[in-house]
């Protein structure tokens, strides 16, 4: 459950348009809409008998702190789109999808993630990332490199 409320933010719709290059044909619709949903709890079905209502604040990530993550994002994106395509194969290959042109779309404190066509995957960062220098060292380890200290 939570709020939905319309936003012009320029980066959800950029962010939004990465991962769904198809809606480019519609965005520019009058009625068509960006929200930025804020939970307010949610529900969880864990199995028979094991159903419980999480707080938002308990289900929600705490992004203070995180902004550099944010900020970076884009120049992340393209960075690794343009010059470290392998980097997108390990990505795939750690979570046992084909070989194949896979994309980055999108980054954010939690991991990254990838598409190609209308296949998606996201790979999951060991440690929250604070800023460029967080992304990059989770990408590099991915494929067997050393952190940037």
């Amino acid at each position: 459950m939570g709020r939905a409320q319309p936003s012009g933010d320029p980066a959800l719709r950029r962010r939004y348009l990465s991962r769904h290059p198809d809606a480019k044909g519609y965005v520019e619709f009058s009625d068509f809409h960006i929200y930025r949903i804020t939970v307010s709890a949610a529900h969880l079905v864990a199995g028979f008998g094991e159903i419980h209502w999480i707080a938002g604040e308990d289900y929600r990530l705490d992004t203070s702190g995180l902004e550099g993550v944010v900020e970076a994002e884009e120049a992340v994106v393209a960075h690794v789109n343009q010059s470290h395509a392998g980097t997108n194969s390990a990505i795939a290959r750690r979570l046992g999808l084909a070989e194949s042109d896979w994309t980055m779309t999108g980054c954010d404190p939690e991991g990254c993630d990838i598409r190609c066509g209308g296949d998606f995957g996201r790979f999951d960062f060991p440690d929250l990332a604070r800023g460029r220098t967080d992304i990059k060292n989770a990408l590099v380890e991915l494929q067997g490199g050393k952190r940037t200290p």
